[in-house]
């Protein structure tokens, strides 16, 4: 079915959009995760291991041994060389390597020399991190951008998805509903238009009209074996002055119902007002009508009334 067929792509179509909209952002934090992965286990590794070699240098002698600063230097150092990230790194580390023998037993010139290659492989890895950083922001960025551009998208296909179920459900509905309203309302030729719709509901629409047209027919024929031959001639005749007329103009029985109209007055009882003047027509038996919409006029013998409609 066309109608079946069109409503499963729209919504396997919005699906797609939504799922599109996920997988962006599980993306984004894919790619953003590694970089500060990266941070932690580059950058900021060796900043440790050069903090503890700076610590070794202030440390007092009455702690630890020569021989364990010793030591400890050494591994802090070997950490350092072991996580080279950067080309830079490799001037300050061989710096250490020659003069932190000389730094740890008080030599102050080489303790010059360690501080500031200290300084200088910090200072590397701070700029490293930086970087790092500045590159998962702009992952961020052009995420979010994309995740704003796939959202956009979603809602345009959306909203033109809906506008299309609009045109080929809601608008056979609402005709179909305005058709029955009009129908009961008086007018016996209304009947629903060839709309754009899928195939299955104009077929739906064509077969109202014939239903329409078989009931109408049957029951203008019951009516005539019914109503004698004069009572029929009186409704043509009045019918046609009634048509003659250039208001809208409606008779009605002594217990409020609607016995004949013209067409216009079926256009105005078809109209959005034609609700409240049905109401206002339904009173007449009960109550008077003060009411611009409506302009009765009793019949003589209280048989009904003739009323102009003003919509």
């Amino acid at each position: 079915m066309q109608l079946r067929r069109d409503f499963l792509l729209s919504v396997g179509v919005l699906v797609a959009c939504n799922i599109l909209l996920a997988f962006v952002a599980i993306g984004l934090l894919t790619r953003m995760s590694p970089a500060f992965e990266r941070i932690l286990r580059e950058n900021v590794y060796s900043n440790e291991a050069a903090i503890n070699m700076l610590a070794l240098l202030a440390e007092p002698t009455r702690i630890s041994t020569a021989e364990e600063r010793q030591q400890r230097f050494a591994s802090a150092l070997q950490r350092a060389k072991s996580n080279i990230t950067e080309a830079e790194e490799v001037g300050p580390l061989e710096r250490l390597e020659q003069q932190y023998s000389d730094a740890l037993a008080g030599d102050t010139s080489a303790v010059v020399v360690v501080v500031q290659a200290l300084k200088d492989l910090t200072a590397i890895n701070w700029r490293a991190m930086v970087s790092t950083e500045q590159e998962a922001q702009r992952l961020g960025t052009a995420g979010a951008w994309a995740a704003m551009f796939i959202a956009v998208f979603s809602f345009v296909i959306s909203s033109l998805i809906i506008r299309r179920l609009e045109r080929q459900v809601l608008n056979p509905l609402v005709e179909l509903h305005d058709v029955l309203e009009s129908i009961h309302a008086g007018n016996r030729h209304r009947r629903c238009r060839v709309i754009e719709a899928p195939e299955e509901i104009r077929r739906v629409l064509s077969s109202i009209n014939s239903l329409l047209d078989r009931y109408l027919n049957d029951s203008e024929r019951a009516s005539s074996r019914s109503v004698p031959a004069h009572a029929t001639i009186e409704r043509s005749a009045l019918m046609q002055i009634l048509e003659q007329q250039t208001e809208a103009m409606v008779l009605i029985d002594e217990h409020g119902a609607l016995v004949v109209a013209n067409n216009r007055a079926l256009d105005v009882l078809g109209s959005q007002a034609g609700e409240r003047v049905r109401q206002l027509l339904g009173r007449l038996p009960f109550e008077p009508i003060h009411d611009a919409s409506v302009e009765p006029t009793a019949l003589k013998g209280g048989a009904g009334w003739l009323c102009v409609l003003h919509g």
